[in-house]
């Protein structure tokens, strides 16, 4: 960028010995530049070179601007160092300030302790900047001594809220004190009932509780959200945990009144769903099975592809979650299919007739396609991939080319980009979730949720164990069939492996030979070595597909605990699971999964 030229610039003439240039190089980038981590660096060098030409004067008031205005960059620590091996006066709290931002905790909390000795009355960023240099060094009690000063000393501070959550943070996974915990939030909903930060605070105030087992203090806690603040985001998950947790106490009536009471303040499909679901759990454990029997029917069809309705019909029916599918057939022709579709597109979306759906030089008038086509002529997939999704972005309103896109992509193998532009199609015609299963041509649902990889996952799921469906499935969650697909956790390929695990699981598995992070790029190493992990945890909970899914997706770490706490309950265990991307994983997959049965398998 710029500055960085600028900067480059300004150490040449100071090397070849144009100092008054240098400087004056420096001066019109600090006051031209909009970044604070440059304006601290030219500070620095700026600093040094008036120290290098013995104008110490000027050296210092560069280093103490620095200081005072941009404390939170390496480079003020530096030019700290240098007043402070100069003799230079600092302020103590900014001293403090700036140690802090440079991790040097111990020495941070002297300064402040220096600061706050001449000034009683000091400012409430001195106990911020204090308590968090404390909980660096494992001082937790003191730490929350500093919390405590905040908040007795400066309500109207900009960190007074703050103080509360980072006091009850540390009081309830550093020090496993629940109650004070929790009681820490609640004493800020009661100082400050009308801050938007109430509904939150009394949210985690009852899951705290529920973690530290006081689970009926945890079920009032998450009720009061809604009577409190029935606007709050946090209203209806609250409600909804308290009804969880009414249920886990086995006070299953009082359950089944707060799901009841969400049946009618649900806001969406999915939640009504859940509630119905859940009265009919309540009604099961009452052994009430005749009225739980209508509810299940209920949530079937409040949200008829949903996770709850899967549940629920499942209930219906006898059935452990995730049911093996039976006589699947994985033969299609898409060639053939694609004939329906295109008289779809043409009556759908009102085309002439003589439309030429499959004349992919129309879409040369696109730069991103050409582009596109280039990188993938070149192999560079990761940047042909980036320019075809681009594409799709701007083809929104152009079903048309949309469609026309598609076929090069499925054709090219870009699968990740064809399932989005599939699914775009059908939402440019205006379906529904349930419509794109129903009324659309069969030829978007097999790209959708497609077989792609069919030899490699087919031949792995059968070595394993594994319904191929559900493999295919939990691919499409993974990583849409994009082989060469990194997640910002590195974790790779089609079954988005992290390089760490993939070598463990290539150790136990014994297989591949002389294995390198490399090959979870290749789709036949990832699919096997991602199924034989998942297998392991299907085995290791006693064939629990949701517990193996919370495994692979969570780690056995944090699974465990949470099949503990279900008590053999499969539907509890997923409300258990204390990460909602987890959660929401597992109900992903089990809607994915019957998709692809009702496509892929035949009475």
């Amino acid at each position: 960028d710029t500055d960085t030229l600028d900067i480059k610039i300004a150490q040449e003439l100071s090397s070849t010995g144009d100092d008054p240039a240098a400087i004056n190089a420096y001066l019109l980038l600090y006051d031209s530049s909009t970044s604070n981590a440059v304006k601290a660096q030219v500070n620095l060098l700026l600093g040094q070179l008036y120290l290098r030409i013995n104008e110490p004067e000027q050296a210092y008031a560069r280093f103490q601007d620095s200081v005072n205005h941009y404390y939170e960059f390496y480079d003020a620590y530096s030019g700290l160092v240098a007043l402070v091996e100069a003799n230079q006066s600092v302020d103590e709290r900014m001293r403090g300030i700036v140690d802090y931002h440079a991790g040097k905790y111990g020495v941070a909390i002297e300064a402040f302790d220096r600061f706050t000795y001449n000034n009683p009355n000091q400012p409430g960023d001195v106990h911020y900047f204090k308590a968090l240099s404390l909980w660096n060094i494992g001082n937790y009690e003191g730490e929350i001594a500093e919390w405590d000063k905040l908040i007795q000393d400066h309500p109207i501070d900009e960190k007074y809220s703050i103080a509360f959550l980072e006091k009850s943070t540390t009081l309830y996974n550093n020090l496993q004190r629940y109650e004070d915990a929790s009681n820490t939030l609640l004493s800020f909903v009661a100082k400050v009932p009308d801050s938007p930060k109430a509904p939150d605070f009394l949210y985690r105030a009852a899951r705290i509780y529920e973690l530290g087992g006081f689970l009926s203090k945890a079920a009032a806690t998450w009720e009061r959200i809604i009577n409190e603040y029935p606007g709050a985001n946090e209203a209806y998950t609250g409600l909804f945990q308290a009804g969880i947790v009414h249920y886990r106490l086995g006070a299953y009536e009082k359950a089944q009144v707060t799901f009841q009471r969400i049946i009618v303040l649900a806001l969406s499909p999915e939640e009504q769903a859940a509630a119905y679901f859940w009265v009919g759990k309540c009604l099961a454990a009452m052994e009430k099975t005749d009225e739980s029997l209508g509810y299940y029917q209920q949530a079937i069809t409040a949200d008829p592809t949903g996770y709850y309705s899967i549940r629920a019909n499942e209930k219906l029916n006898g059935l452990y979650p995730f049911p093996l599918s039976s006589n699947t057939d994985l033969s299609i022709d898409l060639a053939l299919d694609k004939l329906s579709a295109d008289e779809w597109i043409i009556n759908t979306f009102n085309l002439d007739p003589t439309t030429n759906l499959s004349d992919d030089t129309a879409l040369n008038v696109f730069s991103r396609y050409l582009r596109g086509k280039e990188f993938n002529r070149l192999g560079l997939r990761d940047s042909a991939r980036g320019e075809f999704n681009a594409l799709r972005e701007e083809l929104k309103t152009d079903p048309l080319n949309t469609y026309r896109l598609l076929h090069y992509l499925v054709e090219h193998g870009y699968y990740q980009a064809a399932v989005l532009s599939s699914r775009q199609v059908l939402d440019q015609a205006g379906l529904s979730q349930v419509d794109t299963l129903t009324l659309a041509p069969v030829y978007f649902n097999h790209i959708r949720f497609g077989i792609f990889f069919r030899e490699i996952i087919v031949s792995a799921a059968n070595e394993n164990g594994i319904d191929p469906l559900l493999l295919f499935s939990v691919i499409r969650q993974e990583s849409l069939f994009e082989p060469s697909i990194v997640s910002s956790a590195d974790a790779r390929g089609l079954m988005q492996i992290i390089p760490a695990v993939g070598e463990e699981i290539a150790k136990n598995y014994n297989w591949p030979a002389n294995f390198i992070v490399s090959d979870l790029d290749r789709p036949v190493v990832n699919v096997r070595l991602g199924t034989y992990f998942l297998k392991n945890w299907v085995k290791y909970f006693d064939g629990s597909i949701p517990a193996a899914l919370s495994a692979y997706n969570a780690g056995i770490g944090a699974t465990i605990p949470w099949d503990e706490l279900a008590g053999g309950d499969v539907d509890l265990f997923v409300e258990l699971i204390r990460f909602e991307q987890t959660r929401e994983y597992i109900r992903l997959i089990a809607e994915n999964y019957e998709i692809y049965k009702s496509i892929y398998t035949h009475p």
